[in-house]
């Protein structure tokens, strides 16, 4: 049997409830985390018996030549859990010559589009971004499984963290869009706000389980850790000025520890523009 991978996975938020305010993070945590000194990844991941887009297509997945929706995104979240049923090495892969171009299309921003199109309406957005998020996070789920069990490489997982945090950063903004229009004297104000702290924590948790990621050198290699530190340099400065003030501080602090250390010397110098780039941001919102 197959050895199961000794790793910390990063915690991710995989649901969000219909109150807009609390969200609910999930860690797949099992194991103490790797360091950076760690040994190179060795495991074996199973091969790419993905299938075509054809194939998924007729399995009833939204086609990938076009832009998804909300309700496209909780559907082919329930196909590729039945696909797993089925064979995790079915699942669409990373940059495959089978199923790449697949891949590609659940993990890409153009996804994001309509919920940021401010022609439509606050309310249906926020409903749409809450069903984007349940649908990307149950996604991950039935990806990191296969990860844990070696079915599922890296590359993988991945993506499906950087489209998580691309989502959180719209929904954000979302929030953003619906507090401004919240009185001080409704009657719900203080439960509102009650709720947006809960949320300030599960995105604490969310953060420092993706900063723990850059740590864990017997899970990913580096052209892996490199591309998620891309992601992070994209959303981070967003969603780490949400934070609460501590937080903040803590953040940045891990960030300036990673850039220094001789053992991230292959994370260079991607550590240190996300660092610049979350603290000139957390500077902007303090100002």
């Amino acid at each position: 049997m197959r050895n199961q991978r000794v790793t910390s996975l990063p915690t991710i938020i995989l649901s969000l409830t219909i109150n807009l305010w609390s969200c609910v993070p999930a860690s797949f945590a099992a194991e103490p985390a790797g360091t950076a000194t760690d040994a190179p990844v060795t495991s074996t991941v199973a091969a790419d018996r993905s299938l075509t887009s054809k194939e998924y297509i007729q399995l009833g997945m939204p086609a990938h030549d076009r832009e998804w929706s909300a309700t496209d995104m909780v559907t082919a979240s329930k196909k590729l859990a039945e696909i797993a049923e089925d064979s995790y090495e079915k699942l669409p892969r990373y940059q495959s010559k089978q199923s790449g171009e697949f891949f590609k299309r659940i993990t890409s921003p153009e996804n994001l589009n309509m919920l940021k199109s401010r022609t439509l309406p606050l309310d249906a957005r926020l409903g749409q971004a809450l069903n984007f998020m349940n649908g990307g996070g149950e996604t991950l789920k039935v990806y990191l499984f296969g990860f844990i069990n070696n079915k599922i490489g890296a590359d993988e997982i991945i993506e499906l963290m950087g489209l998580q945090l691309r989502t959180v950063v719209v929904l954000l903004e979302l929030v953003d869009e619906l507090t401004v229009t919240i009185k001080k004297d409704d009657p719900t104000y203080e439960t509102r706000m009650q709720g947006l702290d809960r949320m300030k924590s599960g995105l604490a948790t969310v953060v420092a389980g993706t900063v723990q990621s850059l740590s864990e050198r017997q899970s990913y290699k580096t052209s892996e850790l490199v591309r998620l530190v891309d992601y992070m340099k994209e959303t981070f400065p967003t969603i780490v000025t949400r934070l609460a003030p501590g937080v903040q501080q803590e953040t940045l602090v891990k960030l300036e520890s990673l850039k220094n250390d001789p053992a991230m010397k292959d994370l260079q110098p991607g550590l240190t523009e996300l660092y610049t780039r979350v603290n000139a941001a957390l500077t902007r919102a303090g100002s």
